[in-house]
Protein backbone atom coordinates (compact mmCIF):
# COMPACT_ATOMS: atom_id res chain seq x y z
CA UNK A 1 0.00 0.00 0.00
CA UNK A 2 1.42 3.38 -1.12
CA UNK A 3 1.83 6.19 1.50
CA UNK A 4 -0.95 8.19 -0.48
CA UNK A 5 -3.13 5.28 -0.01
CA UNK A 6 -2.42 5.17 3.56
CA UNK A 7 -3.40 8.81 3.75
CA UNK A 8 -6.55 9.04 2.31
CA UNK A 9 -7.50 5.69 4.23
CA UNK A 10 -6.92 7.49 7.88
CA UNK A 11 -8.34 10.66 6.19
CA UNK A 12 -11.60 8.37 5.19
CA UNK A 13 -11.89 7.25 8.64
CA UNK A 14 -11.66 10.14 10.46
CA UNK A 15 -14.71 11.15 7.93
CA UNK A 16 -16.70 8.41 8.55
CA UNK A 17 -16.50 9.07 12.46
CA UNK A 18 -17.11 12.93 11.93
CA UNK A 19 -20.47 11.74 9.50
CA UNK A 20 -21.40 9.57 11.93
CA UNK A 21 -21.33 10.72 15.33
CA UNK A 22 -22.74 14.21 14.04
CA UNK A 23 -25.94 11.99 12.46
CA UNK A 24 -26.26 9.64 15.54
CA UNK A 25 -26.50 12.74 17.53
CA UNK A 26 -29.16 14.42 16.06
CA UNK A 27 -31.23 10.98 15.68
CA UNK A 28 -30.48 10.45 19.47
CA UNK A 29 -32.01 14.18 20.21
CA UNK A 30 -34.43 13.86 17.46
CA UNK A 31 -35.62 10.27 19.17
CA UNK A 32 -35.09 10.83 22.74
CA UNK A 33 -35.75 7.83 24.39
CA UNK A 34 -37.51 6.08 21.12
CA UNK A 35 -34.22 4.93 19.61
CA UNK A 36 -32.32 1.77 19.86
CA UNK A 37 -29.36 2.50 17.47
CA UNK A 38 -28.02 4.06 14.69
CA UNK A 39 -26.38 1.97 12.01
CA UNK A 40 -24.20 3.09 9.18
CA UNK A 41 -23.69 1.29 6.32
CA UNK A 42 -22.59 1.41 2.46
CA UNK A 43 -19.17 2.27 1.05
CA UNK A 44 -18.65 5.00 3.84
CA UNK A 45 -18.76 2.17 6.82
CA UNK A 46 -16.20 0.47 4.73
CA UNK A 47 -14.20 3.29 4.53
CA UNK A 48 -14.71 3.19 0.60
CA UNK A 49 -16.65 5.91 -0.18
CA UNK A 50 -15.27 8.39 -3.40
CA UNK A 51 -14.76 11.98 -1.96
CA UNK A 52 -12.32 15.14 -2.71
CA UNK A 53 -11.53 18.43 -0.68
CA UNK A 54 -13.26 21.17 -2.65
CA UNK A 55 -13.31 24.79 -1.28
CA UNK A 56 -11.66 23.52 2.06
CA UNK A 57 -14.63 21.24 2.15
CA UNK A 58 -14.61 17.55 2.34
CA UNK A 59 -17.02 16.51 -0.17
CA UNK A 60 -18.73 12.97 -0.69
CA UNK A 61 -19.65 11.66 -4.13
CA UNK A 62 -22.29 8.92 -2.93
CA UNK A 63 -24.20 9.19 0.22
CA UNK A 64 -23.88 8.45 3.74
CA UNK A 65 -26.49 5.26 4.49
CA UNK A 66 -27.99 4.92 7.67
CA UNK A 67 -30.54 2.46 9.40
CA UNK A 68 -31.81 4.29 12.39
CA UNK A 69 -33.39 1.37 14.58
CA UNK A 70 -36.62 2.64 16.61
CA UNK A 71 -37.52 0.65 20.09
CA UNK A 72 -39.92 -1.94 19.19
CA UNK A 73 -43.62 0.04 19.56
CA UNK A 74 -42.04 3.39 18.94
CA UNK A 75 -44.39 4.76 15.63
CA UNK A 76 -41.75 4.91 12.74
CA UNK A 77 -41.87 8.86 11.24
CA UNK A 78 -43.47 9.76 7.88
CA UNK A 79 -41.24 10.86 4.61
CA UNK A 80 -41.41 14.65 5.84
CA UNK A 81 -40.49 14.50 9.41
CA UNK A 82 -37.48 12.17 7.97
CA UNK A 83 -36.60 14.38 5.15
CA UNK A 84 -36.70 17.51 7.68
CA UNK A 85 -33.85 15.31 9.78
CA UNK A 86 -31.92 14.79 6.82
CA UNK A 87 -31.72 18.28 6.20
CA UNK A 88 -30.63 18.94 9.24
CA UNK A 89 -28.12 16.74 9.84
CA UNK A 90 -26.59 17.66 5.87
CA UNK A 91 -26.51 21.49 7.28
CA UNK A 92 -25.03 20.60 10.61
CA UNK A 93 -22.46 19.07 8.21
CA UNK A 94 -21.68 21.54 5.80
CA UNK A 95 -20.89 24.13 8.90
CA UNK A 96 -18.46 21.38 9.62
CA UNK A 97 -16.57 21.88 6.52
CA UNK A 98 -18.31 18.26 5.06
CA UNK A 99 -20.46 18.34 2.56
CA UNK A 100 -22.35 14.99 2.15
CA UNK A 101 -26.22 13.82 1.40
CA UNK A 102 -27.44 11.70 3.97
CA UNK A 103 -30.12 8.86 3.76
CA UNK A 104 -31.89 7.82 6.75
CA UNK A 105 -34.22 4.34 6.78
CA UNK A 106 -36.18 4.30 10.21
CA UNK A 107 -36.83 0.63 11.00
CA UNK A 108 -37.61 -1.62 14.07
CA UNK A 109 -35.42 -4.52 15.24
CA UNK A 110 -38.17 -6.89 13.22
CA UNK A 111 -36.47 -5.64 10.03
CA UNK A 112 -33.61 -6.74 10.82
CA UNK A 113 -34.65 -10.28 12.02
CA UNK A 114 -36.57 -10.63 8.77
CA UNK A 115 -34.40 -9.58 6.01
CA UNK A 116 -33.47 -12.33 3.87
CA UNK A 117 -30.22 -12.96 1.83
CA UNK A 118 -29.26 -10.25 -0.30
CA UNK A 119 -26.53 -8.30 -1.30
CA UNK A 120 -27.11 -5.43 0.94
CA UNK A 121 -28.29 -7.60 3.87
CA UNK A 122 -24.81 -9.79 3.59
CA UNK A 123 -22.87 -5.96 3.54
CA UNK A 124 -25.03 -4.51 6.69
CA UNK A 125 -24.08 -7.69 8.29
CA UNK A 126 -20.60 -7.89 7.79
CA UNK A 127 -19.32 -3.85 7.42
CA UNK A 128 -22.25 -2.08 8.97
CA UNK A 129 -21.23 -0.14 12.01
CA UNK A 130 -23.32 1.29 14.81
CA UNK A 131 -22.21 4.41 15.89
CA UNK A 132 -25.00 4.87 18.45
CA UNK A 133 -26.38 2.47 20.81
CA UNK A 134 -26.86 -1.23 20.45
CA UNK A 135 -23.40 -2.15 19.52
CA UNK A 136 -25.08 -5.77 19.24
CA UNK A 137 -28.01 -5.15 16.91
CA UNK A 138 -26.55 -6.42 13.45
CA UNK A 139 -26.30 -9.73 15.40
CA UNK A 140 -30.11 -9.59 14.63
CA UNK A 141 -29.90 -10.24 10.66
CA UNK A 142 -29.77 -13.94 10.28
CA UNK A 143 -26.41 -15.46 9.31
CA UNK A 144 -26.11 -16.83 5.73
CA UNK A 145 -22.89 -17.08 3.16
CA UNK A 146 -22.64 -14.90 0.33
CA UNK A 147 -22.84 -18.03 -2.34
CA UNK A 148 -26.81 -17.96 -0.36
CA UNK A 149 -27.23 -14.55 -2.00
CA UNK A 150 -29.83 -15.65 -4.80
CA UNK A 151 -28.97 -14.71 -8.46
CA UNK A 152 -32.17 -12.68 -8.97
CA UNK A 153 -30.71 -10.39 -6.68
CA UNK A 154 -27.40 -9.51 -8.13
CA UNK A 155 -29.69 -8.80 -11.83
CA UNK A 156 -31.44 -6.69 -10.28
CA UNK A 157 -29.25 -4.51 -8.27
CA UNK A 158 -27.46 -4.55 -11.83
CA UNK A 159 -30.43 -3.61 -13.18
CA UNK A 160 -30.66 -0.40 -10.31
CA UNK A 161 -27.43 0.87 -11.57
CA UNK A 162 -28.07 0.79 -14.97
CA UNK A 163 -31.16 3.46 -14.39
CA UNK A 164 -29.41 5.47 -11.75
CA UNK A 165 -27.11 5.77 -15.11
CA UNK A 166 -30.13 6.62 -16.88
CA UNK A 167 -30.91 9.14 -14.39
CA UNK A 168 -27.84 11.30 -14.67
CA UNK A 169 -27.16 11.23 -18.63
CA UNK A 170 -30.50 13.52 -20.09
CA UNK A 171 -28.35 17.00 -19.08
CA UNK A 172 -25.59 15.51 -21.18
CA UNK A 173 -24.67 16.92 -24.30
CA UNK A 174 -22.07 14.48 -25.68
CA UNK A 175 -22.22 11.43 -23.79
CA UNK A 176 -18.89 10.24 -25.72
CA UNK A 177 -17.00 13.33 -24.65
CA UNK A 178 -15.54 14.52 -21.10
CA UNK A 179 -18.48 13.57 -18.76
CA UNK A 180 -19.76 15.42 -16.13
CA UNK A 181 -19.40 14.69 -12.82
CA UNK A 182 -22.19 13.24 -12.25
CA UNK A 183 -22.29 11.13 -15.55
CA UNK A 184 -18.71 10.19 -14.33
CA UNK A 185 -19.42 8.86 -10.61
CA UNK A 186 -22.25 7.11 -11.57
CA UNK A 187 -20.50 5.39 -14.66
CA UNK A 188 -17.68 4.05 -12.69
CA UNK A 189 -20.36 2.53 -10.01
CA UNK A 190 -21.83 1.06 -12.84
CA UNK A 191 -18.82 -1.01 -13.94
CA UNK A 192 -18.08 -1.31 -10.56
CA UNK A 193 -21.48 -3.05 -9.89
CA UNK A 194 -20.85 -4.98 -12.59
CA UNK A 195 -18.27 -6.95 -11.28
CA UNK A 196 -20.46 -7.58 -7.93
CA UNK A 197 -23.21 -8.40 -10.16
CA UNK A 198 -21.06 -11.15 -11.68
CA UNK A 199 -19.09 -12.48 -8.71
CA UNK A 200 -22.62 -13.48 -7.53
CA UNK A 201 -23.88 -15.27 -11.00
CA UNK A 202 -20.61 -17.57 -10.84
CA UNK A 203 -20.28 -18.30 -6.91
CA UNK A 204 -17.24 -15.98 -5.30
CA UNK A 205 -19.02 -12.43 -4.33
CA UNK A 206 -16.83 -10.47 -1.73
CA UNK A 207 -18.23 -7.64 0.02
CA UNK A 208 -15.71 -4.73 -1.06
CA UNK A 209 -14.61 -3.42 -3.68
CA UNK A 210 -11.03 -4.08 -3.13
CA UNK A 211 -11.57 -7.96 -2.52
CA UNK A 212 -13.97 -8.27 -5.62
CA UNK A 213 -11.03 -6.66 -7.83
CA UNK A 214 -9.37 -9.23 -6.30
CA UNK A 215 -11.08 -12.26 -7.00
CA UNK A 216 -11.88 -10.78 -10.50
CA UNK A 217 -7.82 -10.72 -11.02
CA UNK A 218 -7.40 -14.16 -9.84
CA UNK A 219 -10.88 -15.46 -12.12
CA UNK A 220 -9.20 -14.05 -15.16
CA UNK A 221 -5.71 -15.94 -14.27
CA UNK A 222 -7.98 -19.52 -14.14
CA UNK A 223 -10.26 -18.62 -16.93
CA UNK A 224 -9.86 -21.61 -19.74
CA UNK A 225 -10.96 -21.60 -23.37
CA UNK A 226 -14.45 -22.99 -22.54
CA UNK A 227 -15.51 -21.30 -19.72
CA UNK A 228 -18.41 -19.56 -20.48
CA UNK A 229 -18.61 -15.43 -19.52
CA UNK A 230 -20.34 -12.85 -21.30
CA UNK A 231 -16.86 -11.23 -21.79
CA UNK A 232 -13.14 -12.35 -21.63
CA UNK A 233 -12.32 -11.62 -17.59
CA UNK A 234 -8.82 -10.15 -17.95
CA UNK A 235 -9.71 -6.98 -19.61
CA UNK A 236 -12.71 -6.56 -17.29
CA UNK A 237 -10.73 -7.61 -14.21
CA UNK A 238 -8.47 -4.65 -15.51
CA UNK A 239 -10.73 -2.25 -15.90
CA UNK A 240 -12.54 -2.86 -12.63
CA UNK A 241 -9.04 -2.56 -10.99
CA UNK A 242 -8.56 0.60 -12.56
CA UNK A 243 -11.73 1.49 -11.68
CA UNK A 244 -11.62 1.05 -8.13
CA UNK A 245 -8.37 2.72 -7.67
CA UNK A 246 -10.03 5.81 -8.97
CA UNK A 247 -13.06 5.48 -6.92
CA UNK A 248 -11.14 5.00 -3.52
CA UNK A 249 -8.71 7.75 -4.80
CA UNK A 250 -11.27 10.33 -4.83
CA UNK A 251 -12.57 10.04 -8.56
CA UNK A 252 -10.55 12.82 -9.44
CA UNK A 253 -9.92 13.56 -13.30
CA UNK A 254 -10.91 11.21 -16.21
CA UNK A 255 -11.83 7.68 -15.92
CA UNK A 256 -8.64 5.42 -16.32
CA UNK A 257 -7.45 4.47 -19.63
CA UNK A 258 -9.55 2.15 -22.19
CA UNK A 259 -12.53 3.42 -20.05
CA UNK A 260 -15.71 5.26 -21.88
CA UNK A 261 -19.26 5.88 -21.33
CA UNK A 262 -20.10 3.88 -24.63
CA UNK A 263 -17.85 0.42 -23.43
CA UNK A 264 -19.13 0.52 -20.39
CA UNK A 265 -22.84 0.33 -21.49
CA UNK A 266 -22.16 -2.03 -23.84
CA UNK A 267 -20.48 -4.25 -21.68
CA UNK A 268 -23.38 -3.70 -19.31
CA UNK A 269 -25.93 -4.75 -21.98
CA UNK A 270 -24.20 -8.01 -22.49
CA UNK A 271 -23.75 -8.79 -18.85
CA UNK A 272 -27.21 -8.22 -18.65
CA UNK A 273 -28.58 -10.26 -21.38
CA UNK A 274 -25.99 -13.11 -20.37
CA UNK A 275 -27.81 -13.28 -16.55
CA UNK A 276 -31.07 -12.68 -18.13
CA UNK A 277 -30.10 -16.02 -19.81
CA UNK A 278 -28.94 -17.96 -17.16
CA UNK A 279 -32.28 -16.67 -14.72
CA UNK A 280 -34.68 -17.77 -16.94
CA UNK A 281 -32.92 -21.04 -18.91
CA UNK A 282 -33.27 -19.51 -22.50
CA UNK A 283 -31.27 -19.31 -25.05
CA UNK A 284 -28.74 -16.28 -24.71
CA UNK A 285 -28.87 -15.50 -28.79
CA UNK A 286 -32.42 -13.93 -28.26
CA UNK A 287 -33.31 -10.46 -28.65
CA UNK A 288 -33.15 -7.99 -25.35
CA UNK A 289 -36.92 -7.86 -24.70
CA UNK A 290 -37.40 -11.32 -25.73
CA UNK A 291 -35.01 -12.22 -22.64
CA UNK A 292 -36.87 -10.03 -20.52
CA UNK A 293 -40.21 -11.29 -21.60
CA UNK A 294 -39.01 -14.92 -20.82
CA UNK A 295 -37.83 -13.76 -17.28
CA UNK A 296 -41.07 -12.14 -16.76
CA UNK A 297 -42.85 -14.68 -17.55
CA UNK A 298 -41.23 -17.05 -14.34
CA UNK A 299 -42.38 -14.34 -12.17
CA UNK A 300 -44.58 -15.58 -9.41
CA UNK A 301 -47.59 -13.87 -9.53
CA UNK A 302 -47.52 -12.73 -5.61
CA UNK A 303 -44.29 -11.23 -6.14
CA UNK A 304 -46.28 -9.39 -9.34
CA UNK A 305 -49.16 -8.61 -6.69
CA UNK A 306 -47.21 -7.32 -3.95
CA UNK A 307 -45.22 -5.06 -6.07
CA UNK A 308 -49.10 -3.51 -7.34
CA UNK A 309 -50.68 -3.45 -4.18
CA UNK A 310 -47.15 -1.14 -3.31
CA UNK A 311 -48.13 0.89 -5.80
CA UNK A 312 -51.52 0.99 -4.84
CA UNK A 313 -50.68 2.55 -1.21
CA UNK A 314 -48.65 5.29 -2.90
CA UNK A 315 -50.97 6.43 -5.29
CA UNK A 316 -53.87 6.04 -2.47
CA UNK A 317 -56.89 3.86 -2.57
CA UNK A 318 -59.43 5.75 -3.77
CA UNK A 319 -57.96 8.22 -6.07
CA UNK A 320 -56.39 5.85 -7.92
CA UNK A 321 -59.64 3.90 -8.68
CA UNK A 322 -59.52 5.09 -12.23
CA UNK A 323 -56.12 3.44 -12.91
CA UNK A 324 -56.85 0.32 -11.27
CA UNK A 325 -57.90 -1.62 -14.71
CA UNK A 326 -54.45 -0.54 -16.41
CA UNK A 327 -52.87 -2.44 -13.64
CA UNK A 328 -54.96 -5.42 -13.96
CA UNK A 329 -53.27 -5.32 -17.46
CA UNK A 330 -49.53 -4.68 -16.25
CA UNK A 331 -50.04 -6.91 -13.34
CA UNK A 332 -50.23 -9.62 -15.97
CA UNK A 333 -47.02 -8.55 -17.74
CA UNK A 334 -44.96 -8.61 -14.54
CA UNK A 335 -43.92 -6.36 -11.51
CA UNK A 336 -43.64 -2.62 -11.59
CA UNK A 337 -39.89 -2.85 -10.62
CA UNK A 338 -39.39 -5.32 -13.47
CA UNK A 339 -41.45 -3.22 -15.92
CA UNK A 340 -39.32 -0.19 -15.18
CA UNK A 341 -36.72 -2.14 -15.36
CA UNK A 342 -37.46 -3.23 -19.00
CA UNK A 343 -37.86 0.64 -20.30
CA UNK A 344 -35.17 1.75 -18.27
CA UNK A 345 -32.89 -0.57 -20.47
CA UNK A 346 -34.72 -0.68 -23.56
CA UNK A 347 -33.80 3.29 -23.44
CA UNK A 348 -30.65 2.95 -22.10
CA UNK A 349 -29.21 0.17 -24.46
CA UNK A 350 -30.25 3.01 -27.68
CA UNK A 351 -28.45 5.67 -26.61
CA UNK A 352 -25.16 4.95 -28.10
CA UNK A 353 -26.83 4.65 -31.04
CA UNK A 354 -28.89 7.91 -30.77
CA UNK A 355 -25.67 9.47 -29.72
CA UNK A 356 -23.95 8.34 -32.49
CA UNK A 357 -27.01 9.76 -35.05
CA UNK A 358 -27.39 12.59 -33.28
CA UNK A 359 -31.38 11.96 -33.13
CA UNK A 360 -33.42 13.42 -29.85
CA UNK A 361 -37.04 12.17 -30.56
CA UNK A 362 -38.31 8.62 -30.10
CA UNK A 363 -38.06 7.19 -33.98
CA UNK A 364 -40.39 5.13 -35.01
CA UNK A 365 -40.01 1.48 -34.89
CA UNK A 366 -37.01 2.36 -32.39
CA UNK A 367 -36.53 -0.37 -29.40
CA UNK A 368 -38.13 1.55 -26.92
CA UNK A 369 -41.28 3.13 -28.68
CA UNK A 370 -44.26 2.73 -26.62
CA UNK A 371 -41.64 1.79 -23.20
CA UNK A 372 -44.04 4.51 -21.22
CA UNK A 373 -46.94 1.87 -22.00
CA UNK A 374 -45.31 -0.37 -19.04
CA UNK A 375 -44.94 2.29 -16.45
CA UNK A 376 -46.89 2.40 -13.72
CA UNK A 377 -48.50 6.08 -14.11
CA UNK A 378 -48.50 7.94 -17.61
CA UNK A 379 -47.69 11.42 -17.34
CA UNK A 380 -49.15 13.89 -19.84
CA UNK A 381 -45.94 14.43 -22.41
CA UNK A 382 -45.36 15.88 -25.73
CA UNK A 383 -45.69 13.54 -28.56
CA UNK A 384 -42.96 12.46 -29.86
CA UNK A 385 -41.50 11.69 -26.69
CA UNK A 386 -37.72 12.99 -26.94
CA UNK A 387 -35.69 10.84 -24.76
CA UNK A 388 -34.63 13.14 -22.24
CA UNK A 389 -38.24 13.24 -21.04
CA UNK A 390 -38.54 9.36 -21.21
CA UNK A 391 -35.68 8.94 -19.47
CA UNK A 392 -37.24 11.29 -16.75
CA UNK A 393 -40.71 9.57 -16.85
CA UNK A 394 -39.01 6.48 -16.29
CA UNK A 395 -36.28 7.25 -13.51
CA UNK A 396 -39.45 9.54 -11.80
CA UNK A 397 -41.08 6.35 -11.21
CA UNK A 398 -37.95 4.19 -10.44
CA UNK A 399 -37.92 6.81 -7.39
CA UNK A 400 -41.34 7.39 -6.40
CA UNK A 401 -41.89 3.21 -6.61
CA UNK A 402 -38.93 1.07 -6.62
CA UNK A 403 -36.62 2.92 -3.68
CA UNK A 404 -36.92 1.82 -0.45
CA UNK A 405 -38.91 -1.28 -1.32
CA UNK A 406 -38.38 -4.67 -2.18
CA UNK A 407 -41.50 -4.82 -3.86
Amino acid sequence: MTTRNCGRTNDASALRVTIGSETARLCAEQYAGRLRSVILTGSLARDEATWRTDGGKARVLGDAEFLVVLADGAPLPDAAHVQALTEHIESDLDTLGIVCPITLSPVHAVYLRRLRPAIFAYELRTSGRPVWGDATVLSLIPAFAGSDIPLEDAWRLLCNRLVEQLEAVPGTRELSANLPEPVLYRTMKLQLDMATSLLVFVGHYEPTYRQRAARLRDLARQQAPGDRYPFRLEPFARIVSACTEWKLEGGDGPPPEGVSWEGVIERARRLWRWELARLSGVSPELPDQALLDAWLERQPALERARGWLHVLRKCGWHRSWRLWPRWARLLRRGSPRYLVYSAACRLLFELPRVEAEGSGGVPKGSAWEGLRDDLPLIRPQRQPLPWQEAAGEITWSYREFLVGTRA
